[in-house]
């Protein structure tokens, strides 16, 4: 079983958005040192949780194309009915068990480096596991460029905006040769459901603290307490090597929304004209 190593997160250092850089408006405080995070806040904060407008819910695959968002299109109404929408599968507790540790599958280190891209980089290693846990070629993805075309070069990204851009217009790889388009992806609801993603396979980008990580697998400790364990993107010199347990009981849902990633597929191609967010 993975050590239980449980970082702190201190964001009392963070100033607001008229803040002049990615530090002062997402600065976080860990391990006695200063990290950017950057997960702004979902946008359609009055949507119930599982019912993004563009993102379907976890438990329904994404059949068609829709639009890419606008960069703050506010609170949008709760559709009607959705009759397409399966129920979400969750898995009850009694049923969760620690899932073997992806660790040492990581071979590319997904590094923010200061920029407020913590959304762009969870999603690269939440794909970047996901392909070489299901036997695909390992493809290093380029998350600098996939927050340029998002955000100019500033600023923070919604988890769900970062999920429609992947499968829209597809994260553009390293070498140039296409992009990677995540071809299912989910709305997590609730708790129950972002660890029931993680028991059927999936990856899960959450936010917290202005922070998004990518969790890999579930932990379930000797008195029943979950924990997601989880590759950050702040290098391999924080944490347990990048990676830490987070205590699900601390996931901020309703904050920053959460994305299960199911599926994904390379394009040899690159599309022109995303609109920039903000």
């Amino acid at each position: 079983m993975t050590k239980l190593y449980v970082a702190k997160f201190d964001t009392t250092l963070t100033s607001g958005a008229a803040a002049l850089s990615d530090l002062d408006q997402f600065g976080i405080r860990s391990e006695g040192r200063l990290f950017v995070g950057g997960c702004l806040p979902r946008h359609w904060d009055r949507e119930p949780l599982g019912a993004l407008p563009g993102l379907p819910e976890w438990g329904r695959r994404r059949r068609r194309a829709r639009p890419f968002p606008s960069p703050d299109p506010g609170p949008q109404p709760a559709p009607a009915s959705a009759p397409d929408y399966d129920p979400c599968p969750v898995i009850p507790k009694a049923d969760r068990k620690t899932q073997e540790s992806l660790r040492h599958l990581e071979w590319n280190n997904v590094y923010q480096n200061g920029y407020g891209a913590c959304c762009v980089c969870a999603h690269c290693n939440a794909i970047e596991f996901w392909l070489t846990k299901t036997g695909r070629a390992k493809t290093k993805l380029d998350w600098y460029k996939a927050y340029m075309e998002l955000t100019g070069g500033r600023g923070g990204v919604v988890i769900s905006t970062m999920t429609i851009y992947a499968m829209q217009k597809g994260i553009p790889l390293v070498d140039g040769s296409g992009r990677l388009r995540i071809t299912e992806a989910f709305d997590i609801g609730s708790l129950d459901a972002l660890v029931s993603a993680l028991q059927m396979g999936d990856h899960v980008i959450f936010g917290h603290d202005s922070h998004a990580e990518a969790a890999m697998s579930e932990i379930v400790d000797e008195h029943g307490n979950e924990f997601l364990d989880t590759r950050n993107t702040w290098d391999v010199t924080w944490g347990d090597k990048g990676w830490h347990t987070y205590p699900l009981t601390e996931v901020e849902l309703e904050s920053y929304g959460a994305t299960g990633i199911r599926e994904v597929e390379l394009r040899p191609i690159d599309i022109a004209d995303v609109p920039v967010q903000g």
